[in-house]
């Protein structure tokens, strides 16, 4: 491939996806974005937690495949009942499916029906289709990325505080060094007679009320909600720990149950899929499989909070 032939275009692309451009906001391909993915994954699977599972299953792997694409086929191998990724096909008369199906590189192929040698642990099943995470945590990795760029383009624009004119190239050199000396903090800086100065009465220099176009606490106090609001969708109660003046029992109540419905459900249907593996006389290795909340986590970030909000 000829790159005369075909443009910058692939260069281009390569360099605007690994450097920061100010100018533009791309919200899925940023660095904030990924590290908001994967902060936000990490507070997910930190208020999640299983028991029972047999010691041959890699637990991180499994929360990593579950909760990516909503679903993990269990599977009877030789070396015992295992959890892996892989996918699944057929249909019963609920259109959900019969088989399990998993291409592994050490196992090969299994293919096992679900309810013999096969069973389908999944988080989420709405609208016929199984359904991960993934959709809750990029749409607020999107909103803290963004805000992290605007955060950005607002100390960009806060460095820029003196603009001035000049007549000649002369100048403009003179005005420049002068600038370079105040910034490293000389002392006294001195000018050639007639030069214009740094001083209010400056007729040729423009000062920018920097403070006017910062809006830097503005975005933190956006994010915090952002982060609240998130926080919120996983099973964290936060409205009791905001520094408010005026909330009453009622705020605090509804916060209540509308912290639990998320994870309450993701919580029951992992369980009801628990359920059957712990029956599955195939699955002799597994008993107790069981999914629940972790209050411990929970409980620690509203300390956390509360510690923060009264400092």
């Amino acid at each position: 491939m000829s790159k005369n032939k075909y443009g910058n275009g692939f260069t281009d692309l390569v360099k605007g996806f690994f450097h920061h451009n100010p100018k533009s906001v791309n919200d899925m391909t940023n660095n904030s974005f990924f590290y908001y993915q994967f902060q936000l994954m990490t507070k997910l699977k930190s208020v999640l937690t299983v028991d029972g599972y047999p010691s041959n299953w890699n637990i991180d792997n499994m929360w990593d495949v579950l909760l990516t694409n909503g679903y993990i086929p269990i599977v009877k191998t030789d070396i015992g009942t295992l959890a892996l990724e892989g996918g699944f096909y057929g249909q019963n008369m609920y259109y959900m499916p019969t088989n399990v199906l998993v291409n592994n590189p050490v196992l090969k192929t299994i293919d096992e029906k679900i309810g013999e040698k096969g069973e389908l642990l999944y988080i989420n099943y709405e609208y016929n289709k199984f359904q991960g995470v993934m959709s809750l945590i990029n749409r607020y990795a999107v909103l803290l990325a963004n805000i992290d760029c605007s955060l950005n383009v607002s100390l960009y624009n806060s460095r820029v505080a003196h603009v001035f004119e000049a007549e000649t190239d002369a100048q403009v050199k003179s005005l420049q060094k002068m600038y370079d000396d105040v910034s490293r903090g000389n002392p006294a800086v001195f000018l050639k007679k007639g030069m214009k100065g740094l001083n209010k009465d400056n007729d040729s220099g423009y000062f920018l009320n920097v403070k006017n176009t910062y809006i830097g606490n503005d975005l933190l106090l956006t994010k915090r909600s952002i982060m609240n609001e998130f926080l919120t969708e996983i099973g964290i109660n936060n409205a009791n720990t905001d520094k408010r003046e005026r909330l009453n029992s009622d705020e605090v109540n509804a916060n209540n149950s509308e912290v639990r419905c998320t994870i309450v459900r993701f919580i029951d249907t992992l369980n009801e899929c628990a359920k059957k593996i712990n029956e599955n006389p195939n699955f002799d290795d597994i008993t107790n499989l069981h999914f629940s909340i972790n209050t411990r986590v929970i409980d620690s970030i509203k300390q956390e909070k509360v510690v923060g909000n009264n400092v």
